[in-house]
């Protein structure tokens, strides 16, 4: 008597489904590791540049900190040589300037020189010199020939300056009496040949601008204009966005907007 055959039942995919399934679930665990991976190095450079960026402010501060602490002693030094009373005589301004405020007076040199090439080129007028006076922060300039008589003037002086006499004559004597009243602040430039006189005139806030302005710029020279602390551009501006110094090149990829 032959033994009952035992059956036995396999299921089996049908063909073709196993090696389709493989390559995708081996696709889509790259793609999650791929993934994760990206991730992590998103997250990596995110906080490698706040690092960077980070550092690069720390050391900005620190250049700017510099900087402010030299020109405020700077500026100390130009308030502190205006405050000393001088009683001297008026005597123009022939090539350099040698008095305590060294800085400020050469500065207003060369704008005083920069008036006097466009006399000598005969390009002089008051529409220039008002424009010229507005762009640099200039109270007045005035331009007088030989015999001390003013042949080209930005603008009159303000009234309120002159009150017992709006209507006076720009003349040497009246600068001098109302820079010992101290009202304003003036250089004048004479021409070597004493063919003729430039005057610049500086109001309060004509000095302050241009009193900051030579301060900052010559800590900026202090510090080496910023070339050895590792900068390419270097700007300091004003309330007003008025440009007091700058050192480097301005990057050519910049705009006026990427300043502010």
């Amino acid at each position: 008597m032959t033994p009952p055959e035992k059956i036995v039942w396999q299921d089996r995919a049908p063909q073709g489904s196993r090696p389709f399934l493989q390559p995708i679930a081996v696709a889509i665990v790259c793609a999650v590791f791929i993934c994760l991976i990206l991730i992590m190095g998103i997250m990596d450079l995110r906080r490698l540049d706040k690092t960077l960026v980070g550092i690069l402010e720390n050391r900005a501060a620190g250049i700017v900190g510099v900087v402010q602490r030299l020109a405020q002693e700077n500026l100390n030094n130009l308030v502190q040589a205006s405050q000393q009373k001088e009683d001297r005589p008026f005597v123009p301004v022939a090539a350099e300037a040698f008095s305590p405020q060294k800085l400020l007076i050469n500065a207003l040199v060369q704008l005083g020189q920069e008036v006097d090439n466009h006399w000598k080129k005969d390009r002089l007028s008051e529409d220039y010199l008002r424009k010229f006076a507005d762009e640099k922060g200039l109270l007045m300039i005035a331009v007088m020939n030989r015999k001390g008589q003013c042949v080209f003037q930005s603008r009159s002086l303000p009234p309120e300056l002159v009150p017992d006499n709006s209507s006076a004559k720009i003349t040497m004597e009246l600068f001098n009496q109302l820079g010992r009243e101290n009202k304003i602040g003036f250089v004048a430039l004479r021409r070597k040949d004493g063919s003729g006189t430039i005057v610049i005139a500086l109001d309060p806030a004509g000095l302050r601008f241009w009193g900051t302005k030579v301060s900052v710029e010559k800590a900026l020279q202090e510090l080496g204009g910023g070339q050895g602390q590792g900068m390419s551009y270097f700007m300091i501006t004003d309330t007003h966005e008025k440009i007091l110094a700058s050192a480097g090149k301005l990057p050519e990829k910049w705009k006026p907007a990427d300043m502010h």
